[in-house]
């Protein structure tokens, strides 16, 4: 983890106190900045005032400006900008470029202890990840400054990712301002993945985000006819409580589907007639293009509706959504919406005009570029994590059982690679697989995943 914090003390406490206010974020396009703005407490008459602002330069650089406006009586002190580079074993035994002079961080199993490889004043180029050109990030310090540079170990805190980690720490001006530049533009193999480009846009070279491999059929929904369970949806609620915050409104039925094995069972009850959205993962769209949501439905009550909702990626700029009244036969729906920018997401809930006990079931969801709703198609493969405990939420000694569904095409043949990733992004455990689906399109196979539990508990 990289991250870049500006901290002070003042009369009133560490970290600069701020007071009850919220903080004021504004940005401007025009700029390309981003500016947020707080007041904190320094036992002056009035409040401080805080300010951070983010810039994109031209060329693809960030500018970093903080400073504060003091009111007169007001004092900081103690005061710097840290660069928090943890946990420590991502950085280990790298190398760091201080303007033309070399530094190295310790190898993981070196001898714990706190260890300061710079300090003094420094001005010009600092690079992370010297040795690894594709991962260099580099801090440009236009002003002489004083800093130090540490290496944070302290063996009672090696399980604390947060403190053993390595540090810098730079001196702003007398006026509490300082200004660096952030160069993150180093690009490498994987910035070349076309699998993560939808839409005109690259989201591991902008985001370091994998996405759904949505170019693989016309439906951009995954997971669409919920084989995989509600894996790439989640309960949306809106502001407040509601009263079915304890209840199951949203599960998988596996007696009643339109097709595969699976369906979407939504309940409604009398007292609870406006429950959580249920929304779709966030899907790439291109402004000013037609887009059409379409879906099977069916209710076991009269005057049961389904209400839908489109959020996009600007607030408020939400094209609009009809509802539909359901029969106790499957019926397909469709509406079509305007993208007005570059995201958006579908969501539905079941409500009952009557305040009637009623039951909807959803299956076959589709989201496609066009004007009308064409046949439903189906992503070519979809996978699921499954074990032992409800959401993969597993207690220490329990089994996990875990096991990977597959579903596809009727006896279709494949093979898979898997990989197990930590917290920290390490990888303890991989694998590969053969699998054969059956006759319903389904494959399962078991996951050794006590085995690598048990085993990295006996190493540790």
């Amino acid at each position: 983890m990289f991250s870049i914090s500006y901290w002070g003390r003042t009369k009133a406490g560490f970290g600069f106190p701020f007071n009850n206010s919220m903080p004021e974020a504004k940005l401007d396009k025009t700029d390309k900045s981003i500016t947020v703005i707080r007041k904190f407490e320094t036992l002056a008459k009035d409040d401080s005032t805080f300010i951070e602002k983010a810039r994109l330069l031209d060329d693809g650089l960030i500018e970093l400006d903080y400073s504060c406006a003091m009111p007169a009586g007001g004092k900081i002190t103690d005061r710097g900008l840290f660069v928090n580079l943890s946990p420590y074993d991502r950085i280990a035994g790298t190398k760091m470029m201080l303007g033309d002079q070399e530094l190295s961080f310790s190898p993981d199993d070196a001898e714990a202890g706190v260890k300061t490889l710079f300090e003094g004043a420094f001005s010009g180029r600092i690079v992370l990840f010297a040795d690894r050109p594709e991962k260099a990030i580099v801090l440009e310090i236009p002003d002489r400054r004083q800093m130090f540079i540490k290496e944070l170990r302290n063996a009672a805190d090696k399980d604390k990712p947060y403190r053993y980690m390595g540090q810098m720490r730079i001196a702003p001006d007398s006026n509490g301002s300082i200004k660096l530049r952030l160069d993150m533009r180093n690009s490498s193999p994987e910035d070349a993945k076309t699998a993560d480009t939808f839409a005109g846009i690259n989201f591991w070279r902008n985001d370091r985000l994998h996405i759904p491999d949505f170019a693989a059929s016309k439906n951009l929904l995954q997971n669409s006819s919920f084989e995989a369970g509600l894996h790439y949806y989640q309960e949306f609620q809106t502001w407040g409580d509601w009263p079915g915050a304890d209840r199951d409104v949203y599960s998988i039925d596996e007696s009643a589907a339109f097709s595969g094995n699976r369906s979407l069972k939504v309940k409604t009850w009398k007292d609870c007639r406006q429950p959580a959205f249920l929304a779709t993962f966030t899907i790439p769209t291109i402004a000013g293009r037609k887009y059409t949501f379409s879906f099977q439905a069916k209710a076991d009550f009269p005057k049961t509706l389904v209400n839908l909702r489109c959020v996009t990626g600007e607030w408020l700029k939400f094209p609009r959504m009809p509802s539909f009244p359901l029969t106790p036969k499957w019926k397909r729906y469709s509406c079509t919406f305007t993208a007005p920018n570059n995201a958006a997401i579908v969501m539905l809930r079941v409500v009952n005009d009557h305040a009637e006990n009623a039951t909807a079931w959803l299956d076959d969801l589709q989201l496609e570029e066009g004007e009308a709703a064409t046949s439903y198609a189906d992503a070519p493969i979809s996978v699921d994590l499954l074990t032992s405990a409800p959401g993969n939420f597993l207690k220490p000694g329990t089994a996990s059982n875990a096991h990977i569904r597959i579903h596809a095409a009727p006896n279709e043949r494949g093979s898979a690679n898997w990989e197990l990733e930590d917290f920290f992004y390490g990888k303890p455990a991989s694998g590969s697989f053969d699998f054969v689906t059956d006759a319903t399109g389904e494959a399962n196979v078991a996951i050794p995943l006590d085995e690598i539990l048990r085993s990295r508990k006996a190493v540790s």
